[in-house]
């Protein structure tokens, strides 16, 4: 178990989430096109405080360099862009 430097007893990546703005990126590929949708969510102290609507892989673009830390997770559907999961236990 990864532990906090400061306080030697919390989880690293909880402390993380609650401490730090954190981008987390949606990505879908379409199996057929293969084309890339992204959908970026901005997290600070374990809650979503701005999404964006989803848009292509290029617009990232005007993420880069505003956060320290981001996190992308692959979607099986498109649908599923729009919401955020954080799973426990690693």
């Amino acid at each position: 178990m990864n532990q906090c430097v400061a306080c030697k007893n919390h989880n690293t990546k909880n402390v993380l989430l609650r401490v730090f703005n954190m981008l987390i990126i949606n990505k879908y590929t379409n199996p057929q096109t293969g084309a890339v949708s992204v959908c970026c969510h901005i997290m600070k102290n374990e809650k979503v405080i701005k999404s964006y609507s989803p848009m292509q892989e290029n617009d990232l673009e005007l993420f880069k360099g505003r956060f320290k830390r981001a996190m992308i997770n692959n979607v099986s559907h498109r649908s599923r862009l729009n919401f955020v999961e954080i799973m426990e236990g690693f």
